[in-house]
């Protein structure tokens, strides 16, 4: 029995004698939440050396002192819009609970660099009025293990796969090595002798590389509900000419920025398809372009099916911008002009080669940049109607 005003124990039962050569007593405190019931005591061989190993350095009954190392503080405020800013849809996405990605602990992909993410974060805080964290502690953060780089892999989605990875980043590619070694581009020779080619791929390559990290990274950014910059209007940019019912009208806008085109009364009877002998059955509002329905089909519908119901007037592309303009302005993104840009400049150079086989493959690398476009525009939209 052992009566203590500390600690009663009303028995204890000796497992076994630990001989360790000294003479000295030992006295170890065990504490009671550490105590499984009242007829034995947990002790383990990392305790008893623990124990040994402070009673060597700082005597008997002493413990090593604790010292803290202060790294960084930070406000509540501060950490709080940091936490939402790190964990935003902007530039991370989760990974999918694959077995590499689980054994490694990986959990979220960075799909932009660091440095660009730093300056938008300091414009981020700054808004909102929050002073921002340095960005030796900001790099610290989004090192750590859970979050690794954004990979070809890590987003398996079909469209993702077929039209941006295999379409326009490999594809474009292999167009662009096809286009360099046409024979048709012009050859200077320098004083020294040397001959240079001047080969399009040469300008087209860094383009394509940042037209391919914008469509990945950047465009999403850009989408809103509706706005006067047409390339930001998801109502524009989701809108149908083939079916109303999933038309948008952008009527958000009190002024028009620019006047109506004119109705056209005069309507082709021939269609205005590539050497197509049809008789022309549809008929833009706007100017003389007429099709019959195959040809309709082509221009207007790029994802969708002519409905069963549609009217024989319509208002074809080349007509579409003008429409638009009574609500978007004419300038637009200089950002994403350039996507058009590079799909004009890779058509005018494909057409220049007078090769039917890279004038295929130009026209398949524009339809893949538009369907990445539409893709990425519909799951912002997706992203701004689930908002408060």
């Amino acid at each position: 029995m052992i009566n203590d005003k500390r600690c009663e124990w009303v028995k204890t039962k000796v497992l076994r004698i630990i001989r360790i050569g000294g003479t000295r007593n030992r006295v170890y405190n065990v504490d009671s939440d550490r105590c499984i019931h009242d007829s034995s005591v947990k002790l383990s061989r990392r305790m008893l050396t623990r124990a040994r190993r402070d009673n060597r350095l700082w005597g008997d009954g002493c413990h090593s002192p604790v010292s803290f190392t202060e790294r960084h503080v930070v406000s509540a405020v501060t950490y709080e819009h940091l936490r939402s800013w790190i964990f935003s849809t902007d530039f991370l996405e989760p990974l999918k609970a694959t077995e590499q990605s689980t054994k490694r602990g990986h959990c979220f992909a960075v799909k932009e660099a660091l440095a660009q993410t730093w300056e938008r974060y300091k414009v981020s805080a700054k808004k909102k009025g929050v002073e921002h964290v340095s960005e030796r502690v900001y790099r610290r953060i989004l090192g750590q293990k859970i979050f690794t780089k954004h990979k070809k892999d890590h987003c398996m989605c079909a469209t993702c796969l077929r039209s941006g990875w295999r379409g326009i980043w490999d594809a474009c590619r292999n167009l662009l090595k096809k286009i360099d070694a046409c024979t048709i581009w012009e050859v200077t020779t320098n004083e020294d002798g040397k001959q240079t080619r001047h080969a399009p791929g040469t300008h087209l390559h860094p383009r394509l590389k940042r037209l391919w990290d914008y469509l990945r990274l950047q465009l999403h950014l850009h989408v809103e509900t509706t706005s006067t910059i047409g390339a930001h209007c998801s109502n524009l940019k989701l809108g149908s000419l083939a079916e109303p019912r999933f038309n948008n009208t952008c009527s958000n806008h009190d002024d028009n920025l620019g006047p109506a085109p004119p109705n056209e009364p005069a309507k082709s009877r021939e269609c205005c398809g590539d050497e197509c002998a049809k008789r022309s059955t549809y008929h833009c509002k706007h100017c003389t372009t007429s099709f019959c329905k195959d040809h309709l089909v082509d221009n207007i519908c790029k994802a969708e099916e002519l409905p069963a119901g549609f009217k024989n007037d319509f208002v074809c592309c080349a007509c579409s911008p003008n429409v638009e303009a009574q609500r978007h302005k004419q300038e637009g993104c200089a950002s994403c002009d350039e996507v058009e840009y590079f799909k004009r400049d890779l058509m005018k150079v494909a057409k220049a080669t007078d090769n039917a086989d890279i004038v295929g493959r130009a026209q398949n690398v524009c339809k893949c940049i538009d369907d990445m476009v539409g893709h990425v525009t519909r799951t912002a939209n997706q992203v701004l109607k689930t908002l408060p």
